[in-house]
Formats: C-alpha cells, sequence, structure tokens
C-alpha cells in the first residue's frame, strides 16, 4: 500500500500538536539538541520520552513504549539504531502514531545492503500507514508555528518569509548559521536526507502553497 504524499500531508507532518523522541538518552548529542529545542520552544509539556531500557533522559522519566504515553501523539523522532529501527516503527504505530522522523544513517547512503535495507523501511512504514521523513538526516524546525524536531542548533525564534530545504542536515546547520548572520528569517528549515518517502518535490508542493513563504531555497545533491 503506497502512501499519497500530498501538501495536507505534508502539513500535518510539519505541524504536530506532540512529539515522541523514540531513543531518548543522556549520552546522544542528537537526543540532547532535540530535546532542548522542544523545551526552548515551549513545548516541553507535549514532548514524550521514550527508552527502550526505561532509562531516565534529560532529567525526566521516559516510558519503554510509545503505548504508554497515555495521549495520542502526532510525530515520533526514531534516535535508534537502524537494526531497531523496524520494531520502534511498529510500536509507534500501535500507539497511533501516523508520522515519523528516521535519524539513523546506514540506508541508501551506504551501499547495496543499505539500499535493501532501505527498501524494508518504505515497505514497512507503507504497511504501517505511516508517512517517514529521512532516513539519515536531522530532522524539522517549522517556525511558522513555533515547532522544532530537529537535531540542529542555533534556532531563531522569530519566523521570515524564506523555507530552507536542504538534504543535508550539516549543510542545513551551516546555512541556517549563515542566515542568521545575515538576518535572513526562516519560515521552515527542513533536511530530507535520503528522500526514501518524501522527496523535494512533495516539500517543494506544500511550501509553494504556504503565505508565509514567499522565497525557497534549496540545498541538493
Amino acid at each position: 500500500m503506497s502512501i499519497a504524499v500530498t501538501p495536507q500531508r505534508i502539513g500535518s507532518l510539519l505541524r504536530p500538536r506532540s512529539v515522541a523522541l523514540v531513543g531518548a538518552a543522556d549520552k546522544s548529542g542528537f537526543s540532547l539538541m532535540a530535546y532542548r529545542n522542544l523545551v526552548e520552544f515551549g513545548l516541553a509539556g507535549h514532548t514524550h520520552l521514550v527508552n527502550r531500557r526505561g532509562a531516565p533522559a534529560h532529567g525526566r522519566a521516559t516510558v519503554t513504549s510509545c503505548t504508554q504515553i497515555g495521549e495520542p501523539v502526532d510525530l515520533a523522532f526514531m534516535m535508534v539504531p537502524q537494526a531497531a529501527t523496524l520494531d520502534a516503527l511498529s510500536d509507534a504505530a500501535a500507539a497511533g502514531i501516523r508520522h515519523a522522523l528516521v535519524l539513523s544513517s546506514g540506508y541508501a547512503d551506504a551501499g547495496q545492503a543499505g539500499q535493501r535495507a532501505q527498501a524494508d523501511l518504505v515497505a514497512h512504514a507503507e504497511a504501517l500507514g505511516m508517512l517517514l521523513a529521512g532516513p539519515n538526516h536531522l530532522g524539522f524546525a517549522n517556525f511558522v508555528d513555533q515547532v522544532p524536531v530537529t537535531a540542529i542548533p542555533g534556532l531563531p525564534r522569530a519566523a521570515g518569509p524564506v523555507a530552507l530545504v536542504s538534504q543535508s542536515g550539516m549543510a542545513a546547520s551551516a546555512m541556517l548559521d549563515f542566515a542568521t548572520m545575515t538576518g535572513v528569517g526562516l519560515s521552515y528549515l527542513i533536511t530530507l536526507g535520503n528522500e526514501a518517502m518524501i522527496a523535494a518535490g512533495h516539500v517543494l508542493g506544500y511550501l509553494a502553497g504556504d503565505p508565509r513563504t514567499r522565497a525557497i531555497a534549496l540545498f541538493l545533491e
């Protein structure tokens, strides 16, 4: 079952009211930064920490499964190793989560075995009815609605008219720094990674109809 990646579905992914950080851990710099961004944007109460071993993270208790969160969650940020990602997606889907960001690399960026793993990832997500961004990316920041789900540091609080879309998370981070330095305000910062399900064209289709975005900057490899 293929999933229609419509502007409406992209909009739902980019406007989550609540987020699960799956694989939340103090030893993960990605987890630390993603959590810090959400807290700084005032979303601590809508952020849920999931750790398979139940170890506390970022000074908070965690749950071992998304199904234990006890309230609806719109988006899961998967910060688990590639080998654990399929099970993590199944767990999120069981909790009713319909959107996921997959941080892990080792997919189409890593040769034939990785390409097979990416095909399996997409097939699994489609079977679960989940739309996923990535893999091998750093998430997104929606400055229009003040929702950052990203491990990129140094996010501005004010929204501007320029959307920044990048396959590379590291390049996005560098361009964000340059935008901040030159006074260019951003409406969105979106990293795509391997584009397994959501491609640049899908994001462009959404942004082209967004009234708060007047220009779109693309970094594509």
